[in-house]
């Protein structure tokens, strides 16, 4: 049996073979070397699997595994388990390496193939800008779900030792982070990224903004209920324009100064915040994780330079920045000047929300920033609220 038919959904993410070679399955199921990788990285393929093989518990090189999903889960592809020390980068909660797991943490080890890819590409430390942490590829070590139990949110069963298992390895993990900006890496991410990964095709979380295509590879169909909610909120809000995307209601919704001085520095292809991250900003606290996960999801991220104007005083949109990153200026009618740094307390609030605006905002360094509509936001809040009594969980939503 083929390995692409022992665990689906294959085609495209990146093999690494035993011989040090790089290829992929195609959608017809053949596997393709891809000779141009292949010589790009031919020594340091070699050098890697001899570390792995010998120690494959070396530290930073096991990402997590995939397996064939064989139980009831909210997606229907293949299944990948994160390794703990992984999920706790990707989910930081604070505390010791060995406290316990957060339940939050818990719920986010297993994923969709395509999410958990996706979750480690998107991984960047905001200090090292550009630098590329996670190149994840899928090496076959004849290994059987049994000898991962560790992983599993769940008790073993008889069924793990026969469960064939692809370990996801970063491939960056012997590159020290100082070398990893070479054409090379880049192209390979991007293929990575290219392959499997096209936001322009993901669907959002109930798909009523139609940026995101009709569904997510393998991903699990929406509730039909929650969607025709979301759906009909959003129709209110955004009318014939629901369906253009993020830069479609902002053309409709924004005026048409604010736009050009914002909308510039939106970045594309869109970037998302971690869910969690919201959780900085006072009104976003009490929000359940499902909801975290709808703000975030609708909400892409703004990169301005040093001088940005971002925010013009009298100005009466009905939209608000949130600051991310970085640090923004002020200006009153008088002159006076007030300096807000991204994560204190003065940023928990959104910046300059008094209408008409009293102040003109200026990035002062380099500056990540979201930007929100309020009628979309206070509707994702109630939508919240509905989960919560209804228990949704937040990978359904993401389907």
């Amino acid at each position: 049996m083929k390995l692409i038919e022992a665990i689906p959904d294959l085609a495209n993410f990146v093999i690494l073979l035993a011989n040090g070679k790089l290829g992929t399955y195609r959608d017809t199921g053949e596997f393709v070397v891809n000779q141009q990788f292949t010589e790009i990285f031919a020594e340091h393929a070699q050098a890697f699997l001899k570390v792995y093989n010998d120690n494959p518990d070396a530290d930073g090189y096991r990402l997590g595994i995939v397996f064939p999903t064989r139980e009831e889960k909210p997606w229907k592809s293949a299944t990948l388990a994160l390794e703990t020390e992984v999920l706790r980068k990707l989910y930081p909660s604070g505390g010791t390496r060995d406290k316990e797991l957060t339940a939050f943490q818990k719920r986010n080890i297993e994923k969709s193939i395509y999410q958990g890819v996706e979750l480690l590409m998107e991984h960047h430390d905001e200090a090292l800008q550009g630098v590329q942490l996670y190149c994840p590829v899928l090496f076959f070590r004849q290994t059987t779900l049994d000898l991962y139990s560790h992983l599993l949110p769940r008790e073993g069963i008889p069924a793990d030792e026969k469960t064939p298992v692809l370990e996801v390895l970063n491939f960056l993990a012997p590159i020290p982070r100082g070398r990893r900006n070479t054409e090379g890496i880049a192209s390979l991410a991007k293929h990575i990224y290219d392959g499997v990964i096209n936001k322009g095709l993901r669907k959002n979380s109930y798909g009523f903004l139609g940026q995101r295509g009709s569904k997510t590879p393998g991903g699990a169909a929406t509730d039909a209920a929650i969607h025709e909610q979301a759906d009909q909120a959003f129709s209110s809000i955004l009318g014939n324009r629901k369906n253009e995307g993020y830069s479609g209601w902002m053309k409709a919704n924004c005026s048409e100064e604010t736009r050009k001085r914002v909308g510039r520095w939106l970045v594309e292809p869109y970037k998302y915040l971690e869910p969690e991250k919201l959780r900085v900003f006072t009104r976003f606290r009490d929000l359940g994780e499902d909801g975290l996960v709808l703000l975030a999801d609708q909400h892409p991220i703004f990169h301005a330079p040093i001088g940005s104007q971002l925010l013009a005083r009298g100005t009466e949109d009905k939209w608000n920045l949130y600051l991310v990153d970085g640090m923004v200026e002020l200006e009153a009618e008088d002159g006076e000047t007030t300096l807000v740094e991204a994560n204190t307390p003065q940023a928990a609030a959104p910046i300059a929300s008094l209408k008409p605006r009293i102040y003109t905002v200026t990035a002062k360094l380099p500056t990540k920033f979201l930007w929100m509509m309020d009628n979309l936001v206070n509707t994702l809040i109630d939508i919240d609220r509905e989960n919560k009594k209804d228990a949704i969980s937040v990978e359904s939503l993401r389907g």
